[in-house]
């Protein structure tokens, strides 16, 4: 059998006539250009600066399966894992539940607070009944690596969100993304999030795993935020050791416009994740903050990059790593000024805390200004646990477990308090509890403070 950019192109023949769509031109056209730019770059490798430190290689020797197969059938209706359940207390709008990137219709519906001038589907029955509605955002333009033009070549399915003009969603959405089966499975969902003017949305994006075989998640969002319009976008990854996730999230900002990302990885074997934000309008603005934990042999890699392409324009990122066992670390964040962006107000930061002699982290942030009217900033520091502070925490009657606890519970909660969704930090806090054995020295979560 046939590995690496050749299996693809035969898993494309055989699939692309039966994907929804296949009979609009645009569709097939831009699944035929992805699949092209797909084969002429090939997979990323280590000389490729982006992936200097993340190694895909044993990804491609492998021949994974697409065959998504017709939604709401027998493997889209089967029961739903149980950690992909509702978030505890999150009380959202809607819920779509996919499996393998098919829609799972008998376990999402909503809950009759969705405003009429909101839309929450499946992306599959919009290419089939609507496509010139998303059009515009899914034609043309080239991916920004082989993974999302391999998104986009075997575009079947994912999740639709609209939001009328001046409409305020003021429930969550939540998007749960199943990875399961026994061997060598893909998956290639899309989210498309459309914000108009003076809109406002929160959703959560839950990817999941489960299963003995190896797994590759390989989603793409797209986040278009209005003028004046505000996003809250929470992103969580909490997949198996047996899953490869190959993720990317792709922004616009309109005058005027927010959009606020919570990126929080908990699980997977490997997990590149990429974010890429083009602030548009003046007086744009985005906020990132992530949260990455590597253990045992995992490796994860966030790239981020911000364009500010007028002025005015505001952008702030905060990423730490918590990084145990022989677990690896990337970060990579660029901040691009552009030369019309005057007044920009650019800060980034990451900061990881080793927790084991044997683990790594590559870090680097980048500055690239062209106006010369700007306040922009940023850092990034490695380091271990204080033992002056072990010490003093130590003096007040803790025991040695569980002061460590308490401090690294401590430097990851820094992120975690900026997340505006109450049942989602509880379950982080609960998830970096399991995840972690130096948090074992922890007393109970409190459901109210988290400790």
């Amino acid at each position: 059998m046939p590995t690496g950019v050749e299996h693809y192109r035969q898993e494309w023949s055989a699939a692309h006539a039966s994907l929804p769509g296949a009979r609009v031109g645009w569709i097939d056209r831009a699944r035929r250009e992805a699949l092209d730019r797909f084969c002429g770059r090939g997979f990323p490798t280590p000389r490729d600066e982006d992936w200097k430190y993340t190694n895909v290689r044993p990804l491609e020797r492998r021949a994974f399966r697409f065959d998504p197969g017709p939604e709401g059938g027998a493997e889209g209706g089967a029961e739903p894992l149980p950690s992909a359940r509702r978030l505890d207390g999150l009380d959202a709008a809607a819920v779509l539940v996919f499996r393998n990137g098919v829609l799972a219709s008998s376990h999402s519906g909503t809950a009759g607070t969705v405003p009429d001038a909101v839309r929450v589907e499946s992306l599959a029955g919009m290419l089939e009944s609507d496509p010139e509605r998303v059009e515009p955002f899914l034609s043309g333009g080239g991916g920004h690596n082989a993974f999302s033009d391999l998104n986009r070549a075997f575009l079947a399915g994912g999740a639709f969100v609209s939001i009328g003009r001046g409409v305020q969603c003021d429930a969550p959405v939540e998007l749960v993304f199943e990875s399961v089966g026994e061997s060598d499975v893909a998956s290639h969902p899309l989210v498309l999030v459309l914000a108009e003017a003076d809109s406002a949305a929160t959703i959560v994006e839950h990817h999941l795993g489960a299963g003995a075989g190896t797994k590759l998640a390989n989603p793409f969002t797209r986040i278009a935020v209005g003028e004046r319009a505000a996003v809250e976008h929470h992103l969580l990854l909490e997949e198996d050791e047996s899953t490869w996730h190959t993720g990317n999230v792709e922004a616009s900002v309109a005058a005027g416009g927010r959009l606020g990302s919570n990126a929080v990885q908990l699980g997977g074997r490997l997990v590149r994740y990429g974010i890429d934000v083009s602030l548009d309008g003046a007086g744009a603005t985005v906020i990132l903050n992530g949260l990455y934990v590597a253990r045992g042999r995992q490796h994860v890699d966030f790239h981020t990059r911000v364009d500010h392409r007028e002025p005015g324009g505001t952008s702030e990122q905060v990423y730490k790593g918590l990084l145990d066992g022989h677990g690896r670390g990337v970060f990579n964040g660029r901040v691009l000024v552009h030369l019309d962006a005057q007044h920009s107000d650019a800060s980034q930061s990451n900061h990881n805390l080793l927790l084991s002699p044997d683990a790594e982290i590559d870090t680097k942030p980048q500055l690239e200004i062209f106006a010369d009217d700007v306040k922009c900033s940023h850092g990034a520091t490695v380091g271990q646990l204080d033992e002056r502070a072990v010490h003093y925490l130590r003096s007040r009657g803790l025991g040695e477990d569980t002061a460590r606890a308490l401090l690294t519970f401590g430097f990851a909660d820094d992120v975690l308090a900026r997340m505006g969704l109450p049942a989602l930090r509880r379950h982080v806090e609960r998830g970096l509890a399991g995840a972690l054995p130096a948090l074992a020295g922890l007393p109970p979560m409190d459901s109210a403070n988290g400790i």
